[in-house]
């Protein structure tokens, strides 16, 4: 156990400087050809690293990762004015998609184009419809877009699909314009939709069920939103409009959470590994739109990441050493606990070991959500000093489904349930942050939701943080925090009662060198990348 505390010592400190080093290039950005050559605005990405671009008269495709080689899309006899020939999406095999207007033709006519790896172009026009625009293409062929009933200004707008050769209406319910954007390998959809008073707003469609996204917690606040791109591992981006009308990029992660990646401009397609396509306004060149890919740090950095953030843990089990024996033979949940998420992040353990202190989640025998296994006592939050956490977290904490079979009169979870933890009341200075997916979105208020995952997937840990900035530097109190479990998704179980947990400082607010130093390299990761991609995917 000893050389296992050294070796996470060590690593620690090893993913403290590494992530040091990489933070700057967290985010960064290249721009795509010349903005008067080859158009400022990149609808779309592939996993293989190509790049569309458009000047909405002409379009290229940048290929393998280059970011200066480039070909021109060509559609014979396509007008030389806007709109042109507008590439609008391409898959990983390089197949690219669009519209384009004939030579003559209204500008509201188009017809929607793919463009095969053998450059031949097929033109596609929807039956029935006076125009037709495609948006997306996944690795099965299917397509995306948006259909015009007419010319004229009362002309219906509507998403449509492809699949096999046959196309289908996508309408949001209630709405009087939906708009498809992009499509995945598992064939979700996503687009925007308006209601009768005109304010967009984003929607996904998984299989027949239309679920509208809302940004949470959106820095700025929030007035409308489109959903612009899925990967085929569930990311989805779009953006919105702040209270001051600003465009911004926001980005679903696959645990339900949002973040908000701070780019040059607006964010518009994005793949697997998370590079963001879209285009901005120089201010170096004259304001001129020019088209752009930023990327995310690689997976080599997550990892060191996390194992960084397991010095935390060990600084807990190591104040913890005199006690540790017996608290084991005891079945203490929080050591139990801790030691199991360790060996998990180790791979030592299943991923079932980590479970063992979390609180269960499951049904009562009438369908009401409802949880057992909850603290009988407050949790004890170490104090941290590392970048923007300043002041008391932890994040042994966990939520899980209860076992098969049940457990105390609490039955598993029915098929389809998405279940939220929200907010009854919670005490100033506290807050929870989910810890999934290298995101940090703060819930510090009545009524914010905080997703916890779906039948069968409900392994969680949230970040408890008392902030020294509100509470003081000397506080030593508890903080309490009142919340219910409500299921969003399909299965429609009624919303659990409210439960309330109580967090506290330690008693000694101040650890002693060795466990300052491996929470500084535990969080100071985490405080990295806080602080640098404020606004971004780990705000």
């Amino acid at each position: 156990m000893r050389a296992l505390f050294r070796v996470l010592f060590v690593s620690s400190v090893f993913s403290a400087v590494i992530q040091t080093e990489t933070a700057d290039a967290a985010y960064t950005y290249e721009t795509v050809g010349s903005p008067t050559g080859t158009g400022g605005f990149a609808y779309a990405l592939n996993n293989s690293g190509q790049v569309a671009t458009t000047d909405l008269v002409r379009s290229y495709v940048f290929e393998d990762g280059s970011r200066t080689a480039f070909q021109e899309i060509v559609v014979p006899g396509a007008a030389t004015g806007i709109p042109g020939v507008v590439a609008q999406g391409i898959n990983d095999a390089g197949v690219v998609v669009g519209r384009y207007r004939v030579f003559g033709n209204p500008a509201n006519q188009t017809s929607g184009f793919i463009l095969g790896t053998d450059g031949e172009m097929t033109s596609i026009n929807v039956p029935g419809v006076a125009s037709t625009s495609i948006s997306d293409i996944n690795n099965l062929g299917d397509l995306v877009g948006e259909t015009r009933s007419d010319l004229t200004v009362f002309g219906l707008i509507r998403g449509f699909a492809r699949r096999g050769g046959s196309f289908a209406e996508i309408s949001y319910p209630g709405s009087v314009i939906t708009r498809a954007y992009g499509i995945n390998d598992a064939g979700d959809i996503v687009g925007q939709f308006q209601l009768a008073d005109a304010i967009n707003r984003p929607f996904l469609l998984s299989g027949n069920t239309f679920t509208e996204l809302m940004p949470t917690s959106a820095p700025g606040g929030f007035l409308s939103a489109l959903a612009t791109g899925i990967s085929d591992s569930g990311l989805i981006i779009g953006t919105y409009r702040d209270a001051a009308n600003v465009t911004k990029t926001w980005v679903r992660m696959t645990d339900g959470s949002y973040d908000y990646p701070t780019l040059p401009g607006s964010g518009w397609g994005i793949n697997d590994s998370a590079q963001i396509s879209g285009s901005f306004l120089d201010a170096s060149n004259g304001n001129v739109r020019t088209a752009f890919v930023a990327s995310v740090p690689e997976p080599s950095t997550y990892v060191m990441f996390g194992i960084g953030l397991a010095g935390l843990l060990v600084a807990r089990l190591r104040r913890a050493r005199a006690t540790v024996r017996s608290a084991l033979l005891r079945g203490s949940r929080k050591v139990t606990a801790a030691v199991a998420f360790v060996l998990g992040l180790l791979g030592i353990l299943p991923a079932q070991a980590q479970h063992l202190g979390d609180i269960w989640i499951g049904q009562s025998p009438a369908g009401q959500v409802s949880a057992i296994q909850l603290p009988d006592g407050p949790i004890v939050l170490p104090p941290v000093s590392a970048g923007a956490l300043q002041g008391w977290a932890d994040f042994t904490l966990g939520f899980d489904g209860v076992p098969e079979g049940g457990e105390a009169g609490v039955l598993p979870l029915s098929a389809g349930a998405d279940i939220y933890l929200e907010i009854v009341s919670i005490e100033e200075g506290l807050s929870l942050r989910p810890f999934t997916g290298f995101t940090l979105v703060s819930a510090d208020a009545p009524g914010e939701r905080l997703r916890i995952g779906t039948t069968g997937n409900l392994h969680w840990h949230p970040i408890a943080f008392i902030d020294s900035s509100i509470v003081g530097t000397d506080f030593s109190g508890e903080r309490d925090v009142a919340f219910r479990l409500i299921d969003l998704g399909a299965a429609g179980h009624a919303a659990s009662p409210s439960y309330s947990l109580t967090f506290t400082t330690p008693t000694a607010p101040v650890p002693e060198p060795a466990e300052s130093a491996l929470i500084a390299f535990g969080l100071g990761t985490l405080a990295l990348v806080m602080s640098r991609r404020r606004g971004g995917i780990g705000q």
